[in-house]
């Protein structure tokens, strides 16, 4: 019984703390956890840098198969839809050090995360992972293991949720 109980306790406190690291915006929607990480080209970088653009946030690992095959496909998306109001930012979670030399493929936001802050607040158990997060902050989806971005589903989620702004400037004021 005793045993019961102390199981019962554990996960009460795992389900208090999981909750509480994400906070509600205004209609209940789950805004994304801020966090700042150092960029392997111009210093720090908080995600709350992008406010305004839809993020698609990944996490990836040196040496992940899936991540590597992810990057080119990630590229083609951002040149495609960063001038609409999409912004690409990988995190490199587990390492200190990183060129961009080893990532000239890619002309996105890379960041460092080598004690895995910003992976352990979006709860990222292994990668590739990858969360949507709109203009607003709030997390749209999260996607756990390799996407193709490119994907006709996965491009009408990322034009659903590009900001109307950026959509109005891009269609001559047409909206």
């Amino acid at each position: 019984m005793k045993k019961a109980i102390s199981v019962v306790m554990i996960m009460f406190f795992v389900v208090l703390a999981i909750s509480s690291t994400h906070i509600l915006a205004d209609d209940n929607k789950i805004l994304s956890p801020d966090f700042e990480l150092v960029s392997i080209d111009s210093g720090k970088v908080k995600l709350s840098d992008f406010r305004g653009k839809l993020v698609l946030l990944n996490f990836w690992a040196l040496g992940c198969g899936y991540c590597e095959k992810e990057a080119p496909i990630l590229e083609k998306l951002h040149q495609e839809y960063r001038e609409k109001g999409l912004e690409v930012v990988a995190v490199i979670i587990g390492t200190w050090w990183t060129k961009r030399e080893e990532w000239s493929e890619v002309s996105f936001t890379l960041l460092v995360d080598p004690k895995r802050k910003a992976a352990r607040k979006y709860f990222v158990l292994g990668v590739p992972v990858a969360v949507l997060i709109s203009s607003q902050g709030e997390i749209i989806q999260k996607f756990i293991g390799y996407q193709d971005w490119l994907d006709p589903k996965m491009i009408e989620i990322i034009e659903e949720n590009l900001p109307k702004e950026n959509l109005e400037k891009n269609n001559g004021g047409e909206g």
